[in-house]
């Protein structure tokens, strides 16, 4: 995939990516969305990346990692906004490192973060309008770090570096959904063969 926007967030849009290459091949080594064989698994994203390779004409070095993670996790949180009450840069780096610490002391890891007034990703980057409320409601999203290090290993052993995790009810969401309807509220159910994950806005 090739990203023209200048991060990877949920405002990138479809317009900024173009798909180089793809690749489908048969799942070994998971079991319910976990790695059940490191050694199956590695064979599956070797053939699966080595075909995109094939396919884009291109070398892949990094990934972003989507999928139904065991443990995944939503938290919802209230944040008090300073003196000025309204949702500021700063305010929305202090809710992000805050959100990131209060998950590695759980061991998990943060992967999306949601605004009353935005969103975030795990950059801690995020776009938001101000909002005029004293508090807003923050919701993080994160799953269990040994997982994710478990993912990160495997990934590794075929020389590939995790540039991010992207929860797979998530992506699925934002891939059928705008932000007209996340605003009004919408449920969004992913069906699998193994798991089933839904997103409720």
């Amino acid at each position: 995939v090739s990203l023209s926007a200048p991060r990877f967030g949920f405002d990138a849009g479809a317009k900024n990516i173009r798909v180089l290459g793809s690749a489908v091949v048969r799942s070994s080594g998971f079991s319910g969305g976990r790695i059940a064989n490191l050694a199956a698994a590695e064979t599956s994203i070797r053939r699966a990346v080595a075909q995109a390779e094939g396919e884009a004409g291109m070398t892949v070095e990094e990934v972003l990692v989507t999928g139904q993670f065991p443990g995944l996790l939503a938290e919802t949180f209230a944040a008090r906004l300073g003196a000025q009450e309204t949702l500021l840069k700063e305010d929305i780096d202090a809710i992000s490192i805050a959100a990131g610490d209060y998950c590695t002391k759980a061991q998990r890891k943060l992967l999306h973060i949601f605004m009353a007034a935005g969103e975030s990703d795990d950059a801690g980057t995020a776009t938001a309008e101000s909002s005029s409320a004293e508090e807003t409601d923050v919701t993080a999203i994160s799953m269990p770090l040994k997982g994710a290090r478990q993912i990160a290993s495997c990934l590794a052993r075929s020389l590939l570096t995790v540039r991010g995790y992207i929860a797979g009810p998530i992506a699925s969401a934002l891939a059928v959904t705008n932000a007209l309807e996340r605003s009004a509220g919408v449920l969004v159910v992913d069906m699998g063969a193994q798991s089933t994950g839904y997103v409720l806005f």
